[in-house]
């Protein structure tokens, strides 16, 4: 006797997008509702800040196969031995300050949404 092949059945086609669901309108924005949560305080900032000035001046920091960072450490005042380097928190805030500014806070620039 001979053996059928089944034919797979076909789905019934569902309907498309906005049919299933009624008609989609316009999304509005979301709007952030909420204040903003203050994760560390002023003086927590400040805490953080000075241990880690602290931590710079008398551990110092590791600096492995990279003598170019060396030698400009070394070149603006840092005190350097082998690959350890210790700079002190003026040497150091000098050159922060030099740091480009940061990018535009798109929150001040788009506020609805935040």
């Amino acid at each position: 006797m001979k053996q059928q092949k089944r034919r797979p059945r076909r789905r019934k086609a569902r309907p498309r997008g906005g049919q299933i669901f009624g008609e989609i309108g316009a999304v509005k924005p979301l709007v952030n509702n909420f204040t903003l949560t203050e994760v560390v305080s002023e003086e927590g900032i400040e805490t953080i800040h000075r241990a880690s000035m602290r931590l710079l001046k008398e551990t110092g920091m590791l600096l492995i196969d990279y003598p170019p960072a060396l030698e400009t450490f070394r070149k603006h005042g840092a005190k350097v031995e082998g690959e350890m380097v210790w700079i002190d928190e003026e040497t150091l805030m000098h050159f922060v300050r030099m740091a480009p500014p940061p990018l535009p806070n798109w929150r001040a620039t788009l506020p609805t949404m935040w």
